[in-house]
């Protein structure tokens, strides 16, 4: 998935904000549904700064939902660097990351392989969502947040590697069939 679109009655957002909010609490993020702005991820310190770039809003919204509803994007994580290597996931699952320089890594097979090469990694690596609202439809863009001299930016992915088979699952689990 590099996009989904939906409309937001079909999604079970109190569910997915209750699952986003956990694992931003368990892992200590500053914020769990930051806004984007002109790729830039703005944390709520920050939000004056926005504020003066948009004359269309007097404030930014607490809620997520609130957020999106006033033409606001938002960056949701969905992995965190793990502390045994690998990444930790929203869906409470891990990725392991093979060593691709490992002697035995021609033992890996070559999807897993093609996927582990395209899957950015590191303490300054996270994929996520790219989230916006309009006329009712949710769009959730696969996404990748980077840290580069203390400012996160965030670029929507086609593949996000080892991460887009579990990304794409953990949404799955918030849409509503009817």
């Amino acid at each position: 998935m590099s996009v989904l679109t939906t409309a937001k009655s079909r999604f079970d957002w109190p569910a997915f904000a209750r699952a986003v909010r956990a694992f931003a609490v368990a892992h200590g993020l500053e914020e769990a549904f930051p806004v984007v702005n002109d790729g830039r991820v703005v944390y709520w310190q920050d939000h004056d700064n926005l504020l003066e770039d948009r004359d269309d809003l007097d404030s930014i919204p607490g809620p997520p939902l609130e957020r999106l509803q006033v033409g606001l994007d938002i960056f949701v994580q969905f992995t965190m660097p793990g502390e045994r290597g690998g990444m930790e996931c929203a869906d409470g699952g891990t990725i392991e990351l093979p060593d691709l320089d490992d002697v035995t890594a021609s033992m890996i097979a070559d999807e897993r392989r093609r996927l582990a090469e395209k899957t950015a990694f590191g303490e300054c690596h996270a994929y996520g969502y790219l989230l916006s609202l309009h006329a009712g439809r949710l769009t959730a863009h696969t996404a990748l947040m980077t840290d580069a001299d203390g400012e996160c930016h965030v670029e929507c992915v086609v593949e996000p590697g080892l991460a887009d088979e579990p990304m794409d699952a953990f949404l799955d689990r918030f849409l509503r069939r009817s």
